[in-house]
């Protein structure tokens, strides 16, 4: 996952900041919330990743309940009420990009139908992640284990 630093950089380098002092304050706040919870599984990450036996059963005591009783249902519920698609307000800004990789990372990292009961998280990870200009960076980037 990118860090925050980097979110803000690029952020205000291709202009994806949020409009008003409120919806600024909302992108940060979420994207502390994000964080949160990627610290929370952060070392479920490397059981997944480089295969360490005999932590699956932790693994799924900490990593889906993690995800999918406190993550998901919270960012479901803010895309619902945000008819653009988008985080926050009527255009995409930095934070939908934080939301949109962490949402990856917990889908390559954990289990590919994880978000299943979460249809608006799924369809706004796919809707960041198609962007065309993303998607010529990602073709172009090396290729990494997370």
């Amino acid at each position: 996952m990118m860090p925050k630093c980097n979110y803000f950089w690029v952020s205000g380098a291709i202009r994806l900041v949020a409009k008003t002092l409120k919806k600024k304050a909302l992108c940060d706040m979420y994207s502390l919330q994000i964080q949160d919870h990627f610290n929370a599984i952060r070392p479920w990450i490397d059981v997944k990743v480089f295969g360490i036996e005999g932590l699956e059963e932790k693994f799924n005591e900490v990593f889906i309940p993690e995800i999918t009783e406190k993550f998901a249902p919270v960012f479901e519920k803010v895309l619902e009420k945000n008819p653009s698609g988008y985080l926050v307000g009527e255009t995409l800004t930095w934070v939908d990009f934080h939301l949109a990789d962490f949402t990856d990372k917990c889908i390559t990292c954990g289990k590919e139908d994880i978000f299943e009961n979460f249809p608006k998280l799924v369809a706004h990870r796919d809707k960041i992640l198609s962007l065309p200009n993303l998607q010529e960076y990602l073709k172009s980037r090396p290729d990494y284990a997370i």
